[in-house]
């Protein structure tokens, strides 16, 4: 129960696909920047596996590349295999600039969120926020597994499910796939 005895339920999520990340300029593998614009048209198109198997084949040629990382967590993501995403993120996290690592955190919290782990999730958007200051995104979605949360342990403190670590299915209302495409070098 929130704020004046009424339940605490955050707006609908955005009906956005997460985003897409292109290598930012540069060549990648044979066929270049067009084989990753194949690769993220196949994607825009709603063809998260065939988007999947052309980021793939990609990273086997250039795996030092953060952002085809990040691209092949979004199509992971897309096909709902969040855990195999949040690990394609974590690369991006570790090797991406900083533009790179903001949408890398932000995409991992919007996965950890979808696998109702609501206090990883929400570790990974304040790390979007440290990196991104001024993420709105980010901090709308702390602050909705916040109001979430406050919830969950409301009804712990009435008996009521949860130990520390329970995973829930998650709630409605993150705000979701923000379209966010990558350039090095330019502003997001």
């Amino acid at each position: 129960v929130g704020v004046g005895g009424r339940a605490a339920a955050p707006p609908p999520p955005r009906a956005c696909p997460p985003p897409v990340v292109a290598a930012g300029g540069r060549v990648v593998a044979r066929g270049g920047r067009g084989a990753v614009a194949d690769a993220s048209r196949l994607y825009r198109a709603g063809d998260a596996q065939g988007a999947l198997e052309a980021y793939r084949a990609l990273l086997a040629q250039r795996p030092g590349v953060p952002e085809l990382h990040v691209n092949t967590g979004n199509a992971l993501f897309a096909l709902g295999r969040y855990d195999e995403a949040i690990r394609q993120y974590e690369t991006g996290l570790r090797e991406g600039d900083a533009h790179t690592r903001a949408v890398a955190a932000y995409q991992r919290g919007d996965a950890l969120y979808r696998m109702g782990k609501l206090e990883e999730a929400r570790e990974a958007f304040k790390d979007a926020l440290r990196i991104d200051p001024g993420d709105r995104d980010a901090k709308f979605n702390i602050e909705a597994i916040d109001r979430v949360l406050g919830v969950t342990q409301q009804e712990s403190h009435h008996g009521e499910h949860a130990h520390p670590g329970a995973s829930r299915p998650p709630p409605p209302g993150l705000q979701s796939g923000q379209a966010r495409p990558l350039t090095r070098g330019s502003p997001p």
